[in-house]
């Protein structure tokens, strides 16, 4: 299964955010999405949403855990292959 490594290399958290959002191209394939956490994130239970930007509609939702032990990373398995081509918004929430 192939993995997709999404890092974010910002240390800042709260509502400034950067000038340009970092794209993440999604093959149409089963994979690994890694997601790892901003620096000062806490543990817990995190959301993981997925939305059409077109309509912002919700396509698929994710809840997962984050922790010292997984490094505040984001683990989600997936088979993209059924979601048409375009563009979405992942989302990510406490």
């Amino acid at each position: 299964m192939p993995v997709i490594d999404y890092t974010v290399l910002s240390q800042t958290r709260g509502p400034a955010t950067e000038s340009k959002p970092k794209v993440l191209s999604l093959k149409r394939e089963r994979v690994m999405l890694r997601i790892h956490l901003s620096f000062g994130s806490e543990e817990g239970e995190y959301e993981v949403r997925l939305h059409r930007r077109s309509d912002k509609k919700e396509v698929m939702r994710w809840e997962v855990k984050a922790n010292k032990r997984n490094k505040y990373t984001l683990n989600v398995r997936e088979d993209f292959s059924k979601l048409p081509s375009g563009s979405y918004i992942l989302a990510v929430f406490p």
